[in-house]
């Protein structure tokens, strides 16, 4: 008599953004939840100067997130059309399904701050989903937008609250799954129980190769600033090659908003560059 297959299990992060998402979602891969790599071999969203332990973003889910808010494969070009998602959702129904069944390991799971506008798009494709809900202060998020975003504070502020709500939303509408809310000062002061909590949350059972690798991402404070200065370094000095490949993915996906969109681009990503050299 056959074992019985196990279902897949899958974890969300869910979080404002600049709020610790990348982290916990790279102590997750770290630990042994697949947490994006696409199945023909392409590496996920990775490191970059603003975010140098890396993003630990399947693109995939990031694209189709950016769809699902009124975008297109290259972004959101404007504030994200949400309100009205449940009655859009259905053309991406198909789409949305494919992607989870190409994802779906014994452990899996995905990342992606827009994720908190589009989950319910989701949730009926997802096998015993569980919630990592990462929080940071506002003023701490404020603080480290304005190094990576270009928005003005209020814009961001907006954004903040916007999240708070819907995240308070879920938290009441989806009770009934399991969730996990990950501090993010907390984890940076106190990271082994940290992740004890999310190890023992889950019911995963690490080697202790992977523990360390896992309570290696994460830094703060000074080390974490040496790290993003030393990717924006590199970031300079590999500029026009980031230029041209921004230019190709757009002219793939989105050869209308190139022009504006590198004009907006490049600049911005510069300057913010320059910016993390001091």
């Amino acid at each position: 008599m056959r074992a019985p297959v196990e279902p897949p299990r899958t974890v969300v992060v869910l979080g404002m953004h600049r709020s610790g998402t990348s982290v916990v979602a790279g102590i997750l891969h770290a630990l042994g939840v697949d947490m994006g790599t696409r199945a023909e071999g392409e590496a996920w969203v990775g490191k970059h100067w603003s975010n140098p332990t890396g993003h630990f973003e399947n693109p995939d889910f990031v694209a189709l997130d950016y769809r699902l808010l009124g975008g297109d494969a290259t972004g959101i070009h404007g504030p994200p059309k949400w309100e009205d998602l449940p009655g859009r959702a259905g053309a991406y129904r198909e789409e949305i399904r494919a992607l989870v069944a190409r994802s779906e390991r014994p452990w899996w799971g995905w990342k992606d701050p827009w994720t908190v506008l589009t989950l319910e798009a989701f949730l009926p494709f997802l096998a015993q989903p569980s919630f990592l809900l990462v929080r940071r202060p506002k003023e701490e998020v404020l603080a480290s937008l304005r190094k990576r975003s270009t928005a003005e504070d209020q814009e961001i502020a907006a954004l903040f609250d916007l999240y708070g709500e819907r995240l308070a939303a879920l938290r009441r509408e989806l009770g009934r799954f399991p969730w996990l809310e990950i501090d993010y000062p907390e984890l940076l002061a106190h990271p082994a129980p940290t992740v004890q909590r999310i190890i023992d949350f889950l019911g995963l059972r690490p080697t202790r190769e992977e523990l360390d690798r896992a309570l290696g991402l994460v830094l703060g404070g000074e080390a974490l600033h040496r790290q993003s200065q030393r990717m924006a370094v590199r970031g300079v000095f590999g500029f026009l090659p980031w230029v041209g490949w921004i230019l190709k993915r757009d002219l793939r996906h989105n050869p209308h908003v190139v022009g504006g969109d590198l004009l907006a681009t490049v600049p911005k990503e510069l300057y913010q560059m320059l910016r993390a050299l001091v």
